[in-house]
């Protein structure tokens, strides 16, 4: 009995790895260092001193091996679907534009492909170079919503109309004990994340950050994804943008336009992860994506229909099967186009373009004061 069981299952298996066209897989980068802006200036942790070799923001070695072992996972999951031989047109890859996100997906990149004998180039070195792509942090619209010229003003706007009072008191005790303001819910939601990782790497927090630490500035951090998908226009911002590059990479592929790729790969943050959940209505409340999580949206062709089976991982278990609201755990494209739709950005110039960057504001203004030089001169 049990051997017919576990038969069935194995067929099932190779069934559902016969169906199978394509994965899109986003997962959020290793452990790493806080950011400056994770910590608040008095702290004695205000210094890289405290991080190095690493530096602020940047992956730890426990990071490393994180999304290393996440790219072993990936290989052992897909083994029947994924050649085992890397080529250029088998993958793309794409990180932000972050040290860490990179230095994570080359990581991940090294676990899902160890070379083959043909591509072994330094014998005993079981690592070869995969190469990836990314977009300037202030223009890529997919992995970095908060680049967008839109971005602040709509959120703003946004959360103009919520009743924000309760948070008054957390602020206060922030700005108290800091002994700097912390008047904006981005600022205490960076914080969150510095309070966590400095008790990941052993460090003693100050007496007063138990009083605020998990909770109640986890509660703060799990509302604040909320707030920046509160709305249809924010949404489409924030993930919404790498849904469309998903379902426009999904339709190429059922075209015939990407033969041989199989793989389409993301490295980001969580927030990415939270928004991409969030625009498909599968954020859970009390979650906050960990290091090393992952989306993986299958495409599949099951008698003729193609969809998606999403997965998520979020801990140590397997991955775990969602179902997108009001349809199946095999969601039809076209269904899963119609519930998703309004999250997609179809106007190309909803950001307005892109924030600038210093430097080029400053070069736009020499350029545009050297014409009016020339025009004076010449006219």
């Amino acid at each position: 009995m049990i051997f017919i069981i576990l038969l069935s299952l194995f067929y099932c298996a190779q069934a559902n790895d016969d169906s199978l066209i394509a994965v899109h897989l986003l997962f959020r980068h290793g452990n790493r260092c806080p950011e400056k802006s994770n910590l608040y200036k008095s702290s004695p942790y205000y210094n890289d001193s405290y991080f190095k070799p690493f530096g602020f923001g940047q992956l730890t070695n426990e990071g490393k091996l994180k999304v290393y072992n996440l790219g072993k996972e990936i290989r052992q999951r897909y083994s029947g679907f994924l050649d085992d031989e890397y080529s250029i047109d088998l993958i793309s890859a794409r990180s932000s534009d972050f040290n860490r996100t990179k230095a994570s997906l080359q990581t991940m990149l090294s676990g899902l492909f160890p070379p083959t004998k043909d591509l072994t180039w330094l014998p005993g070195f079981n690592w070869q170079p995969i190469p990836y792509e990314y977009v300037e942090r202030n223009s890529d619209q997919e992995l970095f919503c908060f680049g967008c010229q839109n971005w602040d003003p709509t959120l703003d706007d946004f959360l103009a109309t919520k009743d924000l009072r309760k948070y008054d008191k957390l602020l206060a005790t922030l700005t108290n004990k800091t002994g700097e303001p912390y008047d904006t819910l981005l600022k205490a939601y960076y914080l969150y994340f510095g309070f966590q990782i400095l008790t990941e790497l052993n460090y003693t927090l100050p007496d007063w950050a138990h009083d605020v630490y998990p909770y109640p500035l986890k509660n703060l951090t799990l509302d604040y994804y909320g707030m920046i998908t509160g709305s249809t226009t924010l949404r489409q911002m924030c993930g919404g943008y790498l849904l469309k590059h998903i379902l426009d990479d999904t339709q190429s592929k059922i075209d015939g336009k990407l033969p041989a790729k199989k793989m389409f790969i993301w490295s980001g943050h969580e927030n990415n992860v939270a928004c991409l959940l969030r625009n498909m209505n599968l954020l859970k409340e009390d979650m906050v994506p960990n290091y090393g999580s992952f989306v993986a949206l299958e495409l599949h062709n099951i008698n003729s229909t193609y969809g998606f089976k999403i997965y998520f991982k979020n801990d140590d278990n397997e991955p775990e099967l969602l179902t997108v609201p009001n349809c199946n755990s095999f969601c039809p494209l076209k269904k899963f186009e119609e519930l998703v739709e309004e999250n997609i950005p179809e106007n190309i110039s909803l950001c307005r373009g892109t924030k600038t960057s210093s430097a080029s504001k400053m070069s736009s203004q020499f350029n545009y004061i050297l014409l009016l030089f020339f025009i004076y001169i010449f006219l």
